[in-house]
This record gives C-alpha cells, structure tokens and sequence, in this order.
C-alpha cells in the first residue's frame, strides 16, 4: 500500500491525500466541465482536462491550482472535495514527474446530479485501474480533436445508448478459434463513441466500439480466458448485433487500440 502523508519532508501537501486550508469553494461553469468529462471519459490527467476548456485562453497555473483546489478542498456545499487522485498512479518510481490523473469523488458526482449533468447511461470500462485509464485517454483525446476542429463533432457514448435505451453488452455465440468448440459469451466493448461529419452536403456520422489493449491479453489461449483471436471472432458475429441493439443507421466499426497506439485518428 501507498503510505499517505499529509505533508512531505519539504513541508509541501501531499499529492495522494487531500488537506483542507478551509478556503471556500464555490463551482464555477469550467470546474463543472471538466468533472462532466471525467464522468464521461473516466481518469483523465491535467492535460487533458485543461483542453477542455482551453477554447477562449486560460491561464495554466491557475487552472492547475484550480484542480489542487478542487482535490484538496472541502469547504464548500457538499462537505468534501469534489476531485479524488487514485493512487495507482503514485506507486511508479517516477511518478513525481507524471501528470496528475484526476478521478471524481463521490461529492463531485453529487454535484454533477445536481446540476443536471450526470447521466446513468455512461459506459464504465472494465478491467484494472490502467486499463480504465488507457480507455479514458485514447476517447478525451478523440473528443479534444474535435474540438479544436471546425468540421467534426464528438457524439458521446452515453446518447447513444440513452436514445436505443440499451446498454453496451450482447450476448453472441461464436466458434473458439483455439479449440474450434461453441461458445457463448457476453461480448462488452471497452467503450463507444461517435463523430459527426460536417460536410458540403449536409451531416454524417459514423461510430465506434473500442477494445484497448495493454498488452496482458495472449494472442491465443485454450483456457477459459480473453485473448485477442477470441476477441475478434466474438465481434465477427457481434458487431451487427450491436449495431441493431442500438438502433444505429449510420456505420459501425470495431476500434483496436494498443498501447502503442494512444493517439488514434479519425
């Protein structure tokens, strides 16, 4: 376990604990912004989540201490900070020199509700705490990109599944590539996600299941486990059942991504 300390040897707070100094928070519109996208999106570190609200010019050292505020502060409304830091990202040697990874913490989830931008419909990526971040990271920056664009839109995941009423899971059956036997399994992509095309000739669309993969899945395996050949043949039979659950006319398509590969264009 990670020893936390309320302050290092130099006196300064510490980065995995929070410590109040009693100053008083109240939320503003960019703080709500970048907790919406952690609901959305999952872990993001501080660069992502300054690009979210980098449109119209910010000053980068008060936006960081904004986010030191929001994980360290609980005078405010709801009693406790509304940003947590997990402290996976504290047990690496070099972690001091990392950006920091923000999570949102119970009050900040209540805050969201309140507000009206929280939604039950948001998909969670499965798997260890890395995973969920590496899936949170590979959708932020496809988001951002589009943002800074002038002829494309992110369609969040969420609507998407809000407006079929389903959610991302489906069962297939499907033959193992290994030991040719058939199966059935659920198949749950890591995360969907859709972009909006602004063309000459009006609007299109086309969406995405990812499946993220950090290098711990074998390419073949005969026990009862994931493995890259198992994955694929379940989206052979499953890709157009999703399609169908979420009521989808426009293109489907599956997304691999690897971990050499976080910067996936669209």
């Amino acid at each position: 376990m990670v020893e936390r300390k309320a302050k290092d040897s130099l006196g300064r707070r510490s980065r995995m604990k929070p410590q109040s100094t009693g100053k008083r928070i109240r939320l503003t519109e960019r703080d709500l912004l970048w907790m919406q996208k952690i609901h959305e999106h999952g872990p993001l570190s501080t660069r992502e989540i300054l690009a979210f609200s980098e449109e119209g010019g910010q000053n980068k050292g008060r936006a960081q201490n904004r986010l030191t505020d929001l994980f360290n502060e609980e005078n405010n409304t709801h009693g406790k900070p509304y940003l947590t830091r997990p402290e996976q990202q504290f047990m690496h040697i070099d972690a001091r020199y990392n950006q920091i990874i923000y999570g949102l913490s119970k009050a900040g989830e209540k805050a969201l509700k309140e507000a009206g931008l929280w939604s039950d419909w948001v998909h969670k990526a499965g798997g260890p705490f890395w995973h969920q971040r590496m899936v949170a990271q590979i959708t932020a920056e496809i988001e951002i990109d589009c943002r800074r664009s002038t002829d494309r839109n992110y369609i969040q995941g969420w609507k998407v599944l809000e407006r079929a009423q389903t959610r991302l899971r489906c069962p297939v059956t499907f033959k193992d590539p290994t030991t040719g036997k058939t199966l059935t399994k659920t198949l749950i992509p890591d995360q969907i996600y859709g972009i909006e095309y602004l063309t000459e000739d009006g609007p299109r669309y086309k969406f995405w299941v990812l499946e993220a993969e950090r290098g711990t899945h074998p390419k073949t395996s005969k026990q009862d486990r994931k493995s890259v050949e198992r994955m694929e043949a379940m989206y052979d039979v499953g890709l157009s059942k999703i399609k169908a659950e979420l009521k989808l006319k426009a293109p489907l398509v599956l997304s691999q991504a690897h971990r050499q590969d976080m910067h996936t264009k669209h």
